[in-house]
């Protein structure tokens, strides 16, 4: 337990994060970073996690579209899942411990599903307008 005041805001686990992410895209899981580097305060990361998962999101439906046939295509999912977990775990692994040292509370796992159904909801538009946007001839035969 922390000597200081407890917490009176929730934040993602890594394990919350990474199922934002394979529920979501990328997107799913730089929603909840972002949203934990919101509640601490850190209002520039918040933004930069938004952006790198617009960015991630974008550059994923381009490499979808481009990939032969012939390329696994768990390994897209499988791939970004795992290196969200990692990038979790660099960027925020210390600031949640330190909250829940200080009898901090985890976000809600409902939330979690909630949020990452609803980025995968988006990162479905962005791959249909990719589609509209992505001249056929490029796309993988």
């Amino acid at each position: 337990m922390g000597l200081g005041p407890i917490p009176d805001y929730t934040l993602y686990s890594r394990g919350q994060v990474t199922l934002a992410t394979f529920l979501g895209g990328p997107l799913g899981g730089t929603v909840l970073m972002a949203q934990n580097y919101r509640r601490v305060g850190s209002y520039q990361s918040s933004r930069s996690a938004i952006a790198y998962g617009l960015l991630f999101t974008g550059v994923l439906v381009i490499v979808a579209f481009v990939l032969p046939q012939s390329f696994p295509r768990m390994a897209i999912p499988v791939g970004y899942t795992l290196a969200m977990a990692h990038v979790s775990d660099l960027l925020q692994a210390k600031m949640f411990a330190a909250h829940i040292q200080s009898s901090g509370r985890k976000s809600s796992w409902w939330v979690t599903v909630g949020l990452g159904s609803l980025c995968l909801i988006v990162t479905i538009g962005v791959f249909l307008v990719g589609a509209l946007v992505v001249p056929e001839r490029l796309m993988s035969k």
